[in-house]
């Protein structure tokens, strides 16, 4: 939902902030009472929008496509688990949890690689310095996320706003399974159950302890990662391809002409 987006955006102002979320409020609400059909990647982003609005208009929920390499990397077997963080370094991405999370888990092992910047990246560096972490979570900045899943066991998901993950879709097409938050509607406001399945493609947990057991517990058993995201990649080249995405899309408009001729 847009005003809710840009409300966890670093306005220079208060008077900026309620300027912004009334202006995209206003857009988005035009937008949908036009809308012939209203396209969402995930139903929870439709269920939001709906509750947010409500506005009588036809919602259709197209699964993203993502792009998929053609052979799923050899994982090596028995080294160091590495770890994956991918987003922007903002509040919504709730890095901060994580970064204390592993502060937790340093008689395992264990290496976290973050990929992304934003405001949040200052605070963040100094929170692993205090945390004397600076050895096992290096921040990487914007770069090609493709050789780090290439190298990763696991994508850790902290995130409690997404209308649809991405990023975990790219994970799941290079075999690397994700740990996440599943959708509460309350604190965590996500889309992660109809993207992952519990234990077989991926891992979802309720609330932060749960996610530093769940962590502690994969972290010894790195054959349940390969397994989970060896299913993972099945599931998005069977679900996720841009094949079946541009045929979704090519039926939305010919059911779209269809309605707007009706009115």
């Amino acid at each position: 939902i847009a005003p809710v987006e840009v409300g966890t955006y670093p306005w220079s102002s208060v008077l900026a902030r309620k300027l912004a979320i009334r202006f995209w409020g206003g857009e988005e609400r035009h937008c949908l009472r036009r809308a012939a059909v209203t396209v969402r990647f995930t139903q929870a982003a439709a269920n939001a929008l709906r509750d947010y609005y409500g506005i009588a208009t036809t919602y259709s929920v197209l699964p993203p496509p993502v792009a998929v390499p053609d052979r799923q990397p050899h994982k090596q077997v028995g080294g160091t688990p590495r770890l994956l963080a991918v987003g922007r370094l903002v509040a919504t991405k709730n890095f901060a949890f994580l970064v204390e999370l592993l502060s937790t888990c340093v008689d395992l092992p264990w290496q976290l690689d973050i990929l992304g910047d934003g405001e949040e990246r200052k605070r963040l560096t100094q929170q692993v310095a205090s945390k004397e972490l600076a050895g096992r979570i290096r921040f990487q900045g914007h770069v090609d996320p493709a050789p780090f899943y290439q190298q990763a066991d696991l994508l850790l998901m902290p995130s409690f706003l997404e209308s649809a993950g991405l990023v975990i879709l790219e994970a799941m097409a290079h075999g690397v399974p994700a740990l996440a938050f599943r959708n509460d509607r309350v604190k965590f406001r996500t889309s992660n159950d109809e993207l992952i399945e519990d234990g077989q493609t991926g891992f979802l947990v309720t609330d932060e302890a749960a996610f530093r057991s769940r962590l502690r517990t994969l972290l010894l058993d790195t054959a349940v990662l390969r397994e989970a995201g060896a299913r993972g990649r099945e599931v998005v080249i069977d679900r996720h391809s841009w094949d079946r995405h541009i045929a979704g899309i090519r039926g939305l408009l010919g059911g779209a002409s269809i309605i707007r001729a009706t009115r």
